[in-house]
């Protein structure tokens, strides 16, 4: 593969990461279409992709809450792990995040994912991440 290129998620490179995403399911059933269309626009959103020969390859979903940046799905496509795609992703949203004048970034992510993370230097703060789902599937 060729060189890689971090930009701006366009709504063209919608289907290529709702697929990275879905086949990690990271997307829980929501339209990715309905996420972008909702959150890209606002001033803190921060969606990048990773690009190699016209392939998307990676996406990456963020947000500047006016503190510091929530990094909620990144995923990189399986065949091409391993070549430092979401460390380069990740470096762009750091220097985003930077420009926003956010003090850090908060990253959303599963165990499997920890060590990855904290390769980058993430330290686990002895908070604890809650989230009321609105989806539980019960009834009252």
């Amino acid at each position: 593969m060729g060189r890689l290129h971090i930009r701006p998620m366009a709504r063209s490179d919608l289907p290529q990461v709702e697929a990275i995403f879905a086949s990690y399911d990271l997307l829980r059933g929501k339209p990715l279409k309905h996420v972008f269309d909702t959150c890209s626009g606002s001033p803190g959103a921060i969606y990048l992709v990773g690009e190699m020969d016209g392939e998307v390859v990676g996406g990456l979903l963020a947000q500047f809450n006016g503190f510091h940046v929530f990094l909620s799905h990144m995923a990189v496509a399986e065949h091409v792990q391993g070549r430092g795609i979401g460390a380069r992703m990740h470096k762009e949203l750091e220097h985003r995040a930077k420009k926003l004048g956010a003090q850090g970034i908060i990253a959303d992510a599963r165990m499997s994912a920890v060590g990855f993370y904290e390769r980058l230097d993430y330290k686990i703060p002895g908070a604890v991440f809650l989230i009321r789902r609105f989806d539980t599937g019960k009834k009252d």
